[in-house]
């Protein structure tokens, strides 16, 4: 159990601080409400949209590049408007 707590807060203190402010708060806000009922499977996708570079992360999250199949960042209309009042970003489903 210590191993996985260990994990989530490594997720989300790297989701919270990416260094842009709109994903440390898009991806920051939603890692501390959802990540800890993630599968690991679900985990370890997490970890590699986290090694995206922020430019391109950006640019998948509002639409303006297609994200990479594997990655299956899907942004909905929730995401664009309040992601953070739902908590829910559309990946990972």
């Amino acid at each position: 159990m210590g191993d996985e707590f260990g994990r989530h807060r490594r997720l989300i203190y790297r989701s919270k601080q990416r260094g842009w402010l709109e994903l440390d708060l898009l991806l920051g806000e939603f890692a501390l409400f959802q990540l800890p009922e993630y599968s690991d499977g679900q985990l370890d996708l997490w970890e590699e949209i986290l090694d995206v570079e922020n430019p391109d992360l950006y640019k998948y999250l509002t639409l303006q590049l297609p994200s990479p199949a594997g990655l299956m960042v899907r942004p909905s209309p929730s995401l664009r408007t309040s992601s953070c009042q739902s908590n829910r970003l559309p990946l990972l489903s």
